[in-house]
């Protein structure tokens, strides 16, 4: 299971930057930027990301049945709506058995039927349960863990899916440490007051759970679980160990996994797992996890890992069984790891189900409906101008010697762009769908995905995959493919405006996005792949020496930062996003002033381009978060949180010392050399 779960003269007042010192010039183009959130009674030398949004920030509520809102929120918000718009289309046609319409309508009645799973209890995890409860022997523990990750339970360690990172055209197994039943380590280990009680919180609801499921012990058996857990918890890396765990993978053969955990029967649990035969490689994660956990393996009873696999299943159905189990899974996950009061209505629930299982199907019908196909020439003459910005900030890195800028050039030139959707779509075709078998309909679904990812084991990469549904408000850069994904979804206000709008604001928004992608490319992680994918060095020492002390320096900035009051910003986890950030903006920067092909901007809304260009940045950053969610994120989030994200790229950019008249003795300043420039 798998939890973890984007015209008016403004008031002078302190803004001593006055759009007032620009020419005044008369244009056709609509605004983008969200006059009703400025608080004009900030300076925006003082805290420009209060300045952009603070009146939303006075007057947003975050939802009862969400853990924070802001401008992904809200985008991903409206992409549930035009779903709600077309299942509403869906519902009133009949749709033949078997076809993709079919499959939609009754995955989303299946979830609906509540008085069905009330009558039904735990009877689709009968079989399962019976299964654990006829393990005798390591053997068949082995076997059962192979048939759990198929279904996609919680193991002490995973078996996934990805490219061969030493030949990114294949695919590759990689078996490495695995999920703990709260978000992180930390949680069991950490003496922090929160973690404590969160401990205590935890051990209740995991007895209440089996308690519910008719288990005989469940305060005794609680306490079993949680202890097995603490233990995993403490061989387990940390969420910052993980981020660097590209260039600490090392490939074997399955015999070879043998090595480093010799007590568990790798044979056994390959076999039931379908792998044929045993040459295929492996990649192991974590080694030293592996070797550790081979210790507990030894000692651990065959009967506490029962006790764990029950409530594991039990655990990760939770959500679709009686209402009972449904309302104590929201108690914990939600109410108290993350703040969130109030369940979401039921039909919202089963579009979340139904998209998450069946998302592809609805993309097709989503682009078919809300894609504007006459944008794309604009979207990709906005990504062609970032690339060409890219090269000229390319230019500007004097540490960078011109081996090293060859490399960055001809990976640069070769990243591909996906815009919108995917060529094609996934086949659903044996995939059964029925009304009257929820449980049953998310098993299968499971082992459906599970087993498609294992017939890519040692096969070519499709370059056509996306990783991300069209109707996802979001974007993803992906190294071994190197490419940038942008999806549908993310297509829209606040993020890009159609052409009758500024481009200021589209570039400082989806611009700075579509830049940040492609910066992952040259970040601490994505520089030590080439341009086919492929991982190791690709950078002579001198280079790579001096990109590292950059990139310290940036981390130690951004250390300084709070997200809440004593509670600073993990820059260390943070790295890569925040290298993103500051290389992506100032790229895209560079790009809107290409847009303009060497014409003045226009002064719109009382403010010049510039101006607009980190308005529009600053603007779809705008978020309010719970502070259960905000605490969780720190460890956990590979972002540094929205507000610091707003203002801390802005001030390594000149542009914007510039186009706000910012002087020593502002907030906003910083001196320029604490300036960090990546390139």
């Amino acid at each position: 299971m798998r939890k973890y779960i984007l015209s008016h003269l403004i008031f002078m007042g302190a803004f001593i930057a006055s759009p007032m010192n620009h020419a005044v010039t008369t244009t056709y183009l609509k605004s983008a930027i969200d006059l009703s959130s400025i608080d004009r009674t900030v300076d925006p030398k003082q805290d420009f990301y209060q300045f952009v949004n603070g009146n939303w920030l006075k007057t947003a509520k975050i939802p009862e049945d969400q853990a924070l809102s802001g401008a992904f929120a809200e985008l991903s918000m409206k992409s549930s709506h035009q779903l709600f718009t077309i299942f509403n289309e869906l519902a009133k046609k009949q749709h033949p058995q078997g076809s993709n319409e079919q499959k939609v309508a009754d995955l989303y009645a299946s979830y609906m039927d509540s008085k069905r799973l009330e009558h039904i209890g735990l009877a689709g995890l009968q079989q399962d349960l019976q299964r654990i409860e006829n393990i005798r022997t390591k053997k068949d523990l082995a076997e059962f863990f192979a048939y759990a990750e198929k279904i996609d339970l919680n193991l002490p360690f995973s078996t996934d899916f990805h490219q061969d990172r030493k030949a990114s055209s294949r695919a590759l197994m990689f078996v490495g440490q695995g999920e703990l039943g709260m978000p992180d380590r930390d949680f069991y280990l950490s003496e922090q007051p929160r973690h404590q009680e969160l401990r205590n919180t935890y051990l209740l609801y995991v007895a209440n759970t089996l308690n519910f499921a008719g288990q005989p012990k469940p305060i005794e058996d609680a306490r079993t679980i949680l202890a097995l857990e603490k233990a995993l918890a403490k061989i387990s890396w940390s969420a910052t160990e993980l981020r660097h765990d590209e260039v600490k993978t090392y490939i074997f053969a399955p015999k070879n996994v043998i090595t480093f955990m010799p007590s568990f029967d790798w044979m056994s649990y390959f076999s039931e797992l379908g792998l044929k035969g045993i040459g295929k490689e492996v990649a192991i994660s974590q080694v030293d996890y592996l070797r550790q956990l081979d210790e507990l393996w030894k000692v651990i009873p065959i009967e506490t890992w029962q006790t764990y696999l029950k409530f594991n299943l039990i655990n990760s159905y939770s959500p679709y069984l009686t209402e009972v189990f449904q309302k104590h899974y929201f108690d914990f996950y939600y109410t108290a790891l993350n703040g969130i009061q109030t369940r979401s209505p039921r039909d919202v629930s089963a579009l979340e189900l139904t998209n998450g299982i069946l998302g592809n199907i609805l993309g097709k019908l989503y682009v078919e409906k809300y894609f504007d196909e006459t944008q794309r020439p604009a979207m990709l003459e906005m990504v062609e101008n970032i690339r060409k910005a890219f090269h000229l900030k390319l230019d500007q890195a004097s540490w960078m010697g011109a081996d090293t800028k060859r490399e960055v050039r001809h990976k640069l030139d070769s990243i591909n762009v996906k815009v919108g959707y995917p060529k094609t779509w996934r086949d659903y075709s044996a995939l059964e769908i029925r009304k009257d078998d929820l449980i049953g309909n998310i098993q299968r679904t499971r082992i459906l995905n599970f087993q498609r990812e294992l017939d890519k084991v040692g096969q070519a990469i499709d370059p056509e995959t996306w990783y991300m549904l069209s109707q996802s408000a979001n974007a993803y850069y992906n190294a071994q493919l190197n490419e940038i994904v942008l999806p549908a979804a993310i297509w829209h206000p606040p993020f890009y405006y159609d052409t009758s709008h500024d481009p200021a604001v589209n570039y400082g928004a989806i611009g700075a996005v579509i830049a940040h992608e492609i910066s992952h490319g040259f970040d601490d992680k994505g520089s030590h792949f080439d341009a086919k994918g492929k991982g190791g060095e690709k950078w002579n020492e001198h280079d790579r020496k001096k990109f590292n002390e950059r990139t310290k320096a940036l981390v130690e900035q951004y250390k300084q930062y709070e997200a809440l009051p004593g509670y600073k910003v993990n820059a260390e986890l943070n790295t890569s996003e925040n290298i993103a950030d500051n290389l992506g903006l100032g790229v895209a920067h560079m790009a809107y002033r290409l847009s303009l092909k060497s014409q003045p901007a226009p002064v719109i809304d009382g403010f010049s381009g510039d101006q607009r260009f980190y308005m529009g940045w600053a603007q779809v950053w705008r978020s309010k978060s719970n502070p259960e969610y905000l605490l969780n994120s720190l460890n956990l989030a590979l972002h540094a949180p929205e507000p610091v994200r707003g203002n801390g790229a802005v001030r390594n950019q000149q542009s914007f010392y510039e186009a706000f008249e910012i002087k020593e003795g502002d907030k906003m300043y910083l001196p320029p050399e604490k300036r960090i420039s990546i390139w």
